[in-house]
């Protein structure tokens, strides 16, 4: 160990010198580390804040748009709610005009003094006695003709309803 201390005190200047260059590259690593991490902590929080603008201008985007497809889905549910009142304000006075229309019928044929048929009940009221007087294929042809009218009022229920589901989604 002596003749180690003994060579470097006969080198003691380049020791001394060896030291300060080291020390000189340390500080140096040292300052270019620093710099290095400031600059990637920077560069993160600048990349950050653009994923959160971006995150924003997305969810924004996405708000609007949830709020247009609300408000159409709501105007369709609006005209659709104007397209049933409107169509049982209609069936009523369709109904009210074939109620007199039958009406006025039936006195036709009672001042014509010919028998006819009971009226038709109206909905929810049982059905009067007697109904379509005659032979068989009366009955018959009578039968066919409700079931006919049925097959129509059904066929345009099944429209409407299709309408219907088409406007609601």
């Amino acid at each position: 160990m002596s003749a180690i201390l003994a060579l470097l005190w006969r080198y003691r200047t380049w020791v001394a010198y060896a030291l300060v260059v080291a020390a000189l590259v340390g500080l140096l690593f040292l300052y270019g580390h620093r710099r290095y991490a400031a600059g990637e902590a920077a560069g993160r929080a600048q990349v950050q804040a653009l994923w959160d603008d971006q995150q924003a201008a997305q969810a924004a985007a996405v708000e609007a748009q949830a709020r247009a497809v609300a408000a159409q889905i709501e105007a369709d549910r609006e005209a659709a709610r104007k397209v049933e009142r409107e169509l049982q304000t209609r069936l009523a006075a369709a109904d009210a005009a074939s109620r007199d229309t039958a009406r006025r019928l039936q006195d036709y044929w009672r001042s014509r003094c010919r028998p006819l048929p009971a009226p038709a009940a109206a909905p929810g009221e049982p059905a009067a006695p007697g109904g379509v007087t005659g032979s068989d294929e009366a009955i018959g042809r009578a039968t066919e003709d409700v079931y006919a009218a049925c097959g129509r009022d059904a066929e345009r229920l099944n429209g409407w309803e299709g309408w219907w589901m088409s406007v609601s989604r």
